[in-house]
């Protein structure tokens, strides 16, 4: 569910176009239901001001961007979330991290052991697990410059290791082996 949380969170502004959208909002959350999902910060100003904290100085990941958490030292239980943005100062990803053991939820491992070894989930440790969504190719992540799309135009998962591209439109959803699941108000149509 994790997974598909991110997937959502990160294709919520979908478009039918080279631009994936222009703006991301928060939709696993109560608020969403009212209409008054948290938007998330598209720029490093913007989540300065939001009190986002850059993770690791100012160190730009070629594959990822720029990497900035809801609180200092990065994501926590509490504050999971990750934001990402290029050295250009534009949206790059979003990412999630999940917390815990089978020991901690009975019956339930945060980073299943398969999804782990596909690459889904990245051990960061004993019992953390990160997972990313990029918006833009890895050649935009560092190069210092801007780009016409405010999102960007691609949504892959954990760019650079796993590199898994998810389908942007329904037509290549259903290309590519997906099938349509239900329609949330809030999310749209999903596909799995």
């Amino acid at each position: 569910w994790v997974l598909k949380a991110v997937v959502l969170i990160s294709l919520v502004a979908l478009v039918l176009s080279a631009d994936i959208g222009n703006g991301l909002w928060r939709t696993f959350a109560p608020l969403a239901i009212l209409g008054k999902a948290p938007a998330l910060p598209l720029t490093p100003d913007e989540a300065l001001a939001d009190g986002w904290s850059v993770v690791n100085g100012s160190a730009c990941d070629p594959n990822l961007g720029i990497r900035y958490s809801q609180v200092s030292g990065g994501p926590s239980t509490s504050r999971p979330l990750t934001a990402y943005y290029t050295s250009g100062g534009q949206i790059a990803g979003v990412g999630v991290d999940v917390f815990g053991s089978s020991t901690t939820s009975p019956g339930l491992v945060a980073g299943p052991p398969k999804l782990v070894n596909d690459g889904f989930w990245i051990t960061v440790g004993s019992s953390q697990w990160t997972i990313s969504m990029s918006f833009r190719p890895a050649s935009q992540m560092c190069s210092g410059e801007t780009y016409p799309t405010t999102l960007g135009e691609q949504a892959v998962i954990n760019q650079g290791t796993l590199d898994y591209v998810i389908p942007l439109t329904a037509d290549a959803a259903s290309q590519a082996g997906y099938a349509p699941g239900s329609c949330m108000v809030t999310m749209g149509q999903h596909w799995f």
